[in-house]
């Protein structure tokens, strides 16, 4: 038997389109090997990008669902002891999990904006520019003023 994606993604055969970009979210920022560095991890990373493929394109999931992984390989097996044929059909992972993840994520490294500290805040005095003789809730409806917070800025 060939690989059970809905148990590499963790979700139930009936997932729905949410659940399934809701578990792959979670599982690949867990895997990342950008975060993850155990034994293992970037394996485990390409395994749920794949199932991530499949399941989250109808074709796709609705052959694997029929046939399992033999048939979105093109292979032929049995289905309720019925031949099947599903030559018109091969689909072959291609094997880039940071390509899904980019496409995914609008970027291969999500982590960067988090991470990157080379636009230190501190360093260019940004807070320094803050108006803060002027009510900091102010877009807020004057919140500050309101309830005695105005001054705490001063």
């Amino acid at each position: 038997m060939g690989k059970d994606y809905y148990r590499v993604l963790g979700i139930a055969k009936d997932a729905t389109d949410d659940e399934i970009k809701k578990a792959y979210r979670k599982l690949a920022l867990r895997y990342h090997p950008d975060k993850n560095k155990n034994p293992g991890a970037e394996d485990k990373f390409k395994e749920i990008s794949e199932a991530y493929e499949v399941l989250s394109d109808k074709k796709k999931r609705d052959i694997y669902d029929k046939y399992g992984e033999d048939g979105l390989k093109g292979g032929r097996g049995t289905t309720n002891g019925h031949s099947n044929n599903t030559n018109s059909f091969s689909y072959q992972y291609h094997g880039d999990p940071r390509a899904t993840f980019a496409q995914f994520f609008g970027s291969s490294n999500p982590f960067a904006a988090f991470f990157d500290m080379s636009d230190n805040l501190f360093e260019k005095n940004v807070f320094d520019s803050l108006d803060t003789d002027s009510d900091f809730f102010s877009p807020f409806g004057g919140l500050g003023q309101r309830h005695g917070l105005g001054g705490a800025f001063r």
